[in-house]
Order: C-alpha cells, then sequence, then structure tokens
C-alpha cells in the first residue's frame, strides 16, 4: 500500500508507522421455530395449480423474517408468495415472487428453499406456491426463522425475578443499564431458567370510558315541542296586544 501526504509547503511529517485495520463481519445469531401447517388446500384454476399453505406460530409477537421449506422433492422451481395476519381475515402481503429449487442433474445441483421477507410478528403466515402445469409440490414442514433474542438484566445470586409481559400500552422501559451494557461482555453469561406462566393477580383491566352525555334535546326530545308551542302562544299574545292597542289609537267613525 502506497500513502502520499500533501505537506502544501510545511515541513515533512515525522511517520514513525502505520496500523492497518478491517472489519470483520459475523452473521447474527437466528433461532429457528417450528410452524404447524394449520390447513393446505391444491386449487387448480385455468389448467394452472396453486397451492395455500396456512401456518401457525402458536401465538402472536414472534419477529421472523424468513421461511425454510422442507421437501424431498428433486428438479423442481417453484414462484411463491407470503402474508401474515394476526386474525388469518386481514393479510398483509410480506413477499411476492419469491423463487424455490431443487436440482440434481449431471450438469448443476443445487437448492434454495428459503423465502426471506422483512420482519414481522405474526401469528399466522400464508404460503401460495405457485405449481402451474406440475403436480402439487409436497411439503413435509416449514420452519420460521427469527433473530436470536435475549433479555439481559442485573440479578443477585439466588434471587428470584418474574417477567410480566402481554400488557399492549405499557411504554418502554428506560435504564442506565442500557448504556453500560455496550461495555460488558454478554457471551458468556448464566442464563436463566423461566418457571411456570401464571397470570397476573394484580392486573386489573382498566374501566372503559363512558361514552359521552348525550345533549338534552336527545334525552328529551318533547322539550323542544314544548319550546315552541311556548314560544307560539308567547309571539301570539305579543301581536294580540299590539293588535288592541293599535285598535284604540285609531279615531272614532265618522
Amino acid at each position: 500500500m502506497r500513502v502520499s501526504i500533501r505537506n502544501g509547503g510545511e515541513e515533512p511529517l515525522d511517520v514513525a508507522g502505520a496500523l492497518v485495520a478491517s472489519t470483520l463481519d459475523e452473521p447474527a445469531a437466528e433461532s429457528f421455530y417450528t410452524t404447524v401447517i394449520a390447513s393446505r388446500t391444491d386449487d387448480a384454476e385455468s389448467g394452472a395449480c396453486a397451492s395455500t399453505l396456512h401456518l401457525d406460530l402458536g401465538a402472536p409477537g414472534t419477529p421472523t423474517h424468513r421461511l425454510v421449506v422442507q421437501t424431498a422433492a428433486v428438479n423442481f422451481h417453484r414462484e411463491l408468495s407470503v402474508a401474515g395476519s394476526n386474525d388469518q381475515t386481514n393479510w398483509t402481503p410480506l413477499a411476492g415472487g419469491v423463487a424455490i429449487y431443487a436440482f440434481e442433474t449431471p450438469k448443476f445441483t443445487g437448492h434454495n428453499l428459503e423465502i426471506p421477507y422483512p420482519e414481522s410478528a405474526f401469528r399466522y403466515l400464508r404460503v401460495i406456491i405457485e405449481n402451474r402445469d406440475d403436480p402439487p409440490l409436497p411439503v413435509a414442514g416449514v420452519s420460521a426463522v427469527g433473530l436470536a433474542r435475549k433479555l439481559i438484566f442485573e440479578a443477585e445470586p439466588g434471587a428470584e425475578y418474574s417477567l410480566y409481559y402481554g400488557n399492549a400500552e405499557a411504554r418502554r422501559a428506560a435504564y442506565d443499564f442500557e448504556r453500560v451494557l455496550s461495555y460488558l461482555d454478554t457471551d458468556d453469561l448464566p442464563a436463566a431458567n423461566l418457571g411456570p406462566q401464571a397470570a397476573n393477580p394484580h392486573f386489573v383491566l382498566p374501566e372503559p370510558l363512558a361514552p359521552p352525555e348525550p345533549p338534552a334535546s336527545e334525552r328529551y326530545p318533547w322539550i323542544i315541542t314544548v319550546a315552541v308551542i311556548a314560544a307560539a302562544i308567547a309571539v301570539g299574545g305579543l301581536l294580540f296586544g299590539f293588535i288592541k292597542q293599535a285598535k284604540k289609537s285609531l279615531p272614532p267613525p265618522a
């Protein structure tokens, strides 16, 4: 490597040496989740066949960004699309036009059975396989893949801690430990074991807000009728008084 230093008319720098650095990229740790194929349908439209698989991860909130298809088939190429949902009614598209394949031929042997998509936390995933004029692709199973997460906290030896979760309205916690964490070695931390799951006896659902009270005109619709009648009587009385007073001020007939 050659380094040129422009002195700009100044005395040359006294260079005693140099250091060369490089960046090492390591793949992120991932977790594999086994999904349940809740249902599968193979439909043929206009001579082309499409298979629809509904996958269930068991609960919403599991972050995933890739599916891995298990199949014993070879020498195939299929395009797929993926959508996510939490109620199996409203589906959000996650990926489309993704191809999986597996070839074993004298000229080429290789496979790609992974379907990437942006990270999501849906419970249900719908995979549509475009078989076209080929027989439906046999699928033995599908695994979901997500980045491995760690919950790191300061713990006293021998102490027990409770993990509360499930409150969708909880705010994000902010601790000094978050700033200290970047200066700690977290590779070989002791792992805690989760105990049995139990309902929080101190959690009380907030009372729903009472709907606003409707105006009096809606609660007592007869008020408007009474007010109109009263106003008509008052106006009629005033007119009668004016007419009577006008008759008194007229001169007597000749």
